[in-house]
């Protein structure tokens, strides 16, 4: 059975490079890809998904740590990780992100590998 995950980011060229990166790390994958939080919840309420990675502030409407708590009030266990340029590390976790990965961190391609392999394998 393949695995799924999906991407959220208003930033259309980091999204689709996080997807190419995510396809390489675990080929048998497939990896989703939406720009806002309202079509994340939407989404993986739908069902299916293995794995999540939201940004936190994706321009408009319903922020990552939204659609975090969303996903969450629906009973769903679905590993959530937040990927932040700013320290939102607390306000995710407290959310029921399952991790948090800050953008500018040096092992940050280390650390989605980590997770694809663990969640999408």
């Amino acid at each position: 059975m393949t695995k799924s995950g999906i991407i959220a980011d208003d930033d259309a060229s980091l999204r689709g490079g996080l997807a190419r990166f995510l396809r390489g790390a675990v080929t048998d994958a497939k990896i989703d890809e939406v720009s806002d939080g309202e079509s994340l919840v939407q989404k993986v309420l739908g069902g299916g998904y293995s794995l999540v990675i939201t940004d936190y502030d994706m321009g408009r409407g319903m922020t990552g740590v939204s659609a975090i708590r969303a996903i969450r009030a629906s009973a769903a266990t679905t590993p959530i990780f937040m990927l932040s340029g700013s320290d939102k590390r607390e306000e995710a976790l407290e959310a029921g992100a399952t991790g948090y990965f800050p953008k500018n961190s040096r092992d940050i391609t280390t650390l989605l590998k980590e997770v694809a392999q663990k969640y999408l394998n």
